[in-house]
């Protein structure tokens, strides 16, 4: 049986017994929906990589405290996945954002492309907080030791500063028919992939030019058409995939640390 997964800041997390505090909405789900109680394990991930097996040893309003009793530190995933995702309309905006936390997507950059929905000036900053709390809540559901990061917003036209992180650059574009994602990957896992997807009315021949110039590669998934708010979780799995990290990490040691 899975259990119960929640996030807390490392200074939430002391040695000792009751030294793990939870407070807040991630308290009141523990208590009114999931309804933990003493004597019962949960996880803890602490943001940084360390994830706690706690025992429950008080539920009290808006409070939960419980023991760490083992810790694993789990190591930053090789590639680090960095999405590029053109901004869509506000529902699918949300699932594409839920998807990356599912699909192992480390960092997504919201992009105002050309073809992007439209939206008053700062609409974007201002849905960026919504956002968080989605990526939050679906890694927390796909008991993520790192959260998906989602990074403030890069607008059009992207420049090289834009993809600094990112050792390897694609482009997911339709109409690209000589590349596929396979091709464009090397043996060696490269410290950080990023793609860039476009929005719903897809990247304009001129945007792909633009971003080729800078290094990118175009590729394509094949003959499907992928909507908006899938495409991106679908390539961070076959990037995934490709290097060998769907394999399960080892069990989680009970008796101290890992």
């Amino acid at each position: 049986m899975t259990r119960p997964f929640a996030y807390a800041p490392p200074d939430r997390i002391v040695e000792g017994p009751g030294g793990v505090v939870l407070e807040g909405e991630e308290a009141r789900h523990l208590a009114r929906s999931l309804r933990v109680r003493p004597g019962e394990t949960i996880m803890v991930a602490d943001g940084t990589g360390i994830v706690h097996s706690v025992t429950i040893t008080e539920v009290e309003g808006d409070t939960v405290r419980g023991t760490s009793t083992a810790r694993r530190l789990f190591d930053p995933p090789v590639p680090e996945i960095v999405l590029f995702q053109s901004v869509s309309r506000p529902q699918r905006m949300d699932i594409a954002v839920a998807r990356s936390a599912e699909s192992g997507v480390c960092v997504l950059v919201p992009v105002t492309s050309r073809r992007s929905a439209r939206m008053k000036a700062g609409a974007v900053a201002g849905r960026a907080e919504r956002w968080r709390r989605i990526a939050l809540e679906a890694s927390k559901v796909a008991q993520r030791p790192l959260p998906l990061v989602v990074a403030e917003e890069a607008g059009w036209p992207l420049d090289e500063r834009s993809f600094a992180r990112c050792e390897l650059l694609l482009v997911l574009w339709e109409e690209e028919r000589s590349r596929c994602l396979a091709d464009a990957l090397p043996t060696a896992p490269p410290a950080s992939v990023g793609f860039l997807v476009g929005p719903e009315g897809g990247l304009e021949e001129e945007e792909v030019a633009e971003l080729t110039s800078l290094g990118a590669l175009a590729v394509t998934l094949g003959d499907l058409v992928l909507r908006t708010e899938s495409a991106g979780a679908h390539c961070a799995m076959l990037v995934r995939y490709h290097y060998g990290c769907l394999r399960p990490a080892a069990a989680f040691n009970e008796s101290g640390e890992a």
